[in-house]
């Protein structure tokens, strides 16, 4: 089982630039294009034409900038995705990331301790689904599970870090099928020395 005949979606690029765009338009309607609509008004309440003409030729800039600003997401992305690698074998996860920085890890599934699907509102609108697995393999351990921080915006990246891998972009059906594959893989290699 690998990334070729479970791939990760291009729909999964096109999740994280939409969100990424939202993110920069709620920021940029927030700081500028608001503020700036106090202008378009006089004192007597009347749309000032010339400043109101103005305003379309910022939003029609800033159209322009959320364009430019999507576009290196979306090459940063591809790139992540076309350079995330992983395969299931009878004792192993091999999993392969990395852009400039190649990186390899290698987690037997006797240290595995979760496995989970997960997906948000985006991912349910674009079909995807994600699998994640927690272990208590280097990078993280038991210290790491425990000292792990909610964060206010839940920013999770295709690939391993720490104590997790998580595997994005899915369709259901086959994120599914991983998780059974490595709950079954858990049962035939049961922790030793404790799981650390």
């Amino acid at each position: 089982m690998t990334d070729k005949n479970y791939p990760v979606k291009n729909k999964w690029i096109l999740k994280q630039v939409f969100y990424f765009s939202l993110i920069i338009s709620f920021w940029i309607i927030f700081i500028f294009l608001i503020p700036l609509t106090i202008f378009v008004f006089d004192k007597s309440n009347n749309i000032n034409s010339s400043i109101f003409a103005k305003i379309i030729i910022l939003i029609f800039i800033f159209l322009i900038i959320l364009l430019l600003f999507s576009i290196i997401p979306a090459i940063i992305f591809y790139l992540i995705r076309k350079n995330f690698h992983f395969e299931f074998t009878e004792k192993f996860i091999n999993l392969e990331q990395g852009i400039i920085n190649k990186q390899k890890r290698y987690i037997p599934y006797s240290v595995i301790q979760n496995v989970l699907i997960d997906y948000d509102f985006i991912d349910r609108f674009f079909g995807l689904a994600n699998l994640v697995i927690e272990n208590a393999s280097s990078g993280g351990g038991a210290g790491g599970v425990l000292s792990r921080k909610k964060n206010i915006i839940n920013i999770r990246l295709l690939g391993f870090g720490g104590n997790r891998v998580n595997i994005l972009g899915l369709d259901p059906k086959n994120a599914e099928e991983l998780k059974l594959f490595v709950l079954k893989k858990i049962k035939e290699n049961p922790t030793t020395n404790g799981g650390l």
